[in-house]
């Protein structure tokens, strides 16, 4: 990859954010966790928040993933830029919901997940947005 993307993400499991912090770092992608939905809003709201991805986790204490995507969704600077809901969330309700608010993908956690996200990631940001 010629260029770093920016990938952040809110995810309130430290194992899991890890995780994805080290796959996604490996595959070349400049990571930003946070560790709840505020910090992430928080981040993105200032002059400085700028990605070219956004990941999700759903069940967050505060403002759950939902609330978050609504939000960046209306944010000039995240206007176009992919984001997916990265879940255990087992919710009937959450697809739509999540698609709803702004979301261009759920992805289960699972054991398939890596795979799934970084293809959606490759996908997503090797055309325009």
């Amino acid at each position: 990859m010629s260029q770093a993307f920016r990938i952040a993400f809110a995810d309130d499991d430290p194992d899991q954010g890890f995780l994805l912090s080290s796959v996604l770092r490996c595959r070349g992608f400049e990571v930003l966790p946070f560790s709840s939905g505020e910090d992430l809003l928080g981040w993105a709201e200032r002059d400085s928040g700028r990605a070219d991805a956004v990941l999700l986790d759903n069940d967050m204490p505060g403002r759950d993933g939902v609330e978050c995507c609504r939000v960046l969704s209306t944010l000039p600077a995240f206007a176009g830029v992919p984001i997916a809901f990265v879940t255990g969330s087992t919710a009937p309700e959450l697809r739509s919901r999540a698609r709803d608010a702004g979301a261009r993908q759920v992805i289960d956690k699972d054991e398939t997940m890596l795979e799934r996200l970084v293809l959606w990631l490759d996908e997503s940001l090797s055309g325009p947005r």
